[in-house]
């Protein structure tokens, strides 16, 4: 009789730790959206679907950090610049679209940060980006 009790309270406890372990990775996931950018240029490259998608996330979550990034192997301040801009733009954009501006926070890397070999035409476009990644609860994803 004791050990069925036991059997008893320890699938109880499980199961209630594993729904506290649903909840937890509900309050933090993350998600990270990639915005594309033309060479030396900060207007981006969004569908009003991908913006829909964007908006409807950020809704949902605490805080955003937009990132911008160029292709440039070596800083130098028209790379600072473009970059900036690039995460300045994103902002603009998803704060028109309703999300609002403090729960924003914005950075920038001039050279470096690749998330694509950066030898070729193909990985340099996918290096111009702006990176946006929510936070949902005390973590942010990066990408």
């Amino acid at each position: 009789a004791q050990v069925h009790e036991l059997e008893t309270q320890i699938a109880q406890e499980q199961a209630a730790l594993d729904q506290t372990r649903q909840m937890l990775a509900a309050q933090t996931r993350a998600e990270t959206f990639l915005v594309h950018f033309a060479n030396n240029s900060a207007r981006a490259q969004l569908t009003a679907e991908e913006l829909a998608d964007i908006v409807s996330v950020g809704k949902q979550a605490q805080g955003l950090l937009i990132a911008g990034y160029t292709d440039a192997l070596y800083a130098h301040d028209a790379g600072e610049r473009l970059a900036q801009a690039r995460a300045r733009s994103v902002a603009d954009i998803l704060a028109g679209s309703g999300l609002k501006r403090d729960v924003m926070s914005l950075t920038f890397h001039a050279a470096g940060g690749f998330a694509r070999e950066n030898s070729s035409d193909e990985g340099r476009a996918f290096n111009r980006r702006v990176s946006i990644s929510f936070r949902f609860a005390d973590t942010f994803s990066s990408g």
